[in-house]
């Protein structure tokens, strides 16, 4: 029998498409404190992985400021650098973090956020997560990858969604449709 997926109980509860984004499997981690990862994707190029977890704790606190909150995402950011410092990315550059907002005007963050650009190093041993996409190209050449993490419902919720550097502003602004709309679900479930 399958774990429970946080906050939605089942994958037949799962949204099947999120910003156009269509699911194509969950992975459950064999620590349950580590929750699931739910993979959409718009084959061949764009992905996204969404992670529900809590790490154990009982208490993970809503406000994004939360020394446990920042700590938590910049564990996440030390996670791909790490994976670029050993070589798995490729001329990797970070673009920029911090907090994100929905308007500029706000001062509300709605999520904490880094991206950064790649190459994939084809010759690093990556384990597949997922089968290989019908269709997928081993050599795509730049990517811009977007990280966000929030807290929802005593999880932490977070995102990272890769697309192919040459889609320029729909890229980040894919990324964004796919965090609000992937929030959203959590929130509502």
């Amino acid at each position: 029998m399958a774990s429970a997926i946080p906050v939605f109980g089942t994958e037949d509860q799962l949204p099947t498409r999120i910003a156009g984004l269509g699911i194509e499997g969950v992975e459950h981690y064999p620590d349950p404190k580590l929750g699931v990862m739910i993979r959409y994707g718009l084959p061949p190029l764009v992905k996204a992985d969404a992670y529900l977890y809590d790490l154990g704790l009982s208490d993970i606190p809503e406000d994004l400021h939360s020394p446990l909150v920042v700590q938590l995402f910049e564990e996440s950011l030390r996670g791909v650098t790490m994976a670029a410092e050993q070589g798995i990315y490729l001329d990797f550059e970070m673009l920029g973090s911090g907090y994100v907002t929905l308007e500029p005007e706000s001062n509300e963050p709605f999520c904490l956020g880094a991206s950064f650009a790649y190459r994939q190093n084809a010759a690093a041993p990556v384990p597949q997560v997922f089968p290989k996409r019908e269709g997928a190209v081993n050599d795509v050449g730049r990517l811009v990858s977007h990280l966000a993490l929030r807290t929802d419902r005593g999880y932490v919720n977070k995102v990272r969604f890769n697309h192919p550097e040459a889609a320029g502003e729909a890229g980040p602004a894919g990324f964004l449709g796919f965090t609000v709309e992937w929030t959203h679900a959590v929130q509502l479930a």
